[in-house]
């Protein structure tokens, strides 16, 4: 089996125009024209598919593509974010309590 083909098992990925949404691929098989490819739905369904023999090699491009567009959050505003939300939380316990000293 192709290395490309084998190395797209356990991912998702988007086959267009057979599936409407994103698909794990489960197996790939290879064909005497392509591939086969066992693709698990959603929903959970299990479907298989036959694809030509270079839809392999571009699937794993795009996932490429879609991986160096993933860059890591930067620590300081993450950090600013979790102290936000807890200078909020703060904020909001301390009224409650107020409210209760009132009644």
């Amino acid at each position: 089996m192709d290395d490309a083909a084998s190395t797209l098992i356990g991912r998702q990925v988007t086959l267009t125009g057979h599936f409407d949404g994103p698909v794990k691929v489960e197996a790939a098989r290879q064909l005497a024209a392509g591939y086969e490819l066992r693709a698990r739905l959603g929903t959970g369904q299990l479907e298989e598919v036959v694809v030509p023999a270079q839809k392999p090699q571009k699937l794993l491009s795009e996932l490429g593509e879609a991986t160096a567009a993933t860059r890591p959050a930067d620590p300081e505003l993450t950090r600013l974010l979790v102290e936000s939300a807890r200078n909020r939380l703060l904020d909001l316990a301390g009224r409650e309590v107020m409210a209760r000293s009132l009644t």
